[in-house]
């Protein structure tokens, strides 16, 4: 949107000849952003679905709009909190909300039912992985977490294992929490 002295051309924008193009923009991401600007100069949030929030949020954060996207985080979280731990890591990819994956990722480790072959395409095979590496462990106790580690200190980093290990595992819930956010968010941080 500068002018391009360099060249001696005119930038995007500058004339309907030339308009600023979004080609990444969808009409609804846009339609539900707008909509959520005009909505926020009234009190009450507007009556959006999961679909227009997260557009709108999606958006928000490309754009770096710090306050709707804290806006939208929040009506999401009220609305939405029943959301499927599936959608929740999803979104929170997307958008780039990290305290919303390690709940979802527990829920995950710690519901009943197998994880699908659908919803093991939908984690990828990284989150997959360590979410029935997880999962596996409850049925192996906790000595079998312990033999890898904490992957924090020193010496699981190297290489040396559990029996140099200088944090030792006092809660597993934590355990599996920290497991995930180690060895699922660092390996790919915030890519579906």
């Amino acid at each position: 949107m500068l002018e391009n002295t360099d060249t001696g051309g005119t930038s995007e924008g500058t004339t309907d000849a030339r308009p600023i193009r979004l080609d990444l923009i969808t009409t609804f991401e846009m339609d539900s952003l707008l909509t959520l600007l005009d909505a926020r100069l009234v009190d009450d949030p507007p009556p959006f679905t999961i679909d227009q929030w997260s557009a709108a949020l999606h958006l928000a954060t490309m754009w770096h709009f710090d306050a709707m996207r804290k806006y939208a985080i929040q009506q999401i979280e009220s609305q939405y909190a029943d959301q499927s731990p599936l959608d929740r890591i999803a979104l929170a990819c997307k958008c780039q909300v990290g305290q919303w994956l390690h709940p979802a990722y527990l829920a995950l480790c710690n519901r009943a039912e197998p994880l699908t072959v659908e919803e093991g395409e939908k984690l990828g095979y990284p989150r997959l992985m360590a979410i029935c590496r997880l999962r596996e462990s409850r049925y192996t106790g906790i000595s079998a977490l312990r033999r890898q580690g904490c992957g924090n200190c020193h010496y699981c980093y190297n290489g040396y294992g559990v029996e140099r290990c200088s944090q030792p595992i006092t809660n597993p819930t934590v355990l599996q929490v920290s497991a995930i956010a180690g060895q699922v968010e660092l390996a790919v941080p915030f890519e579906v």
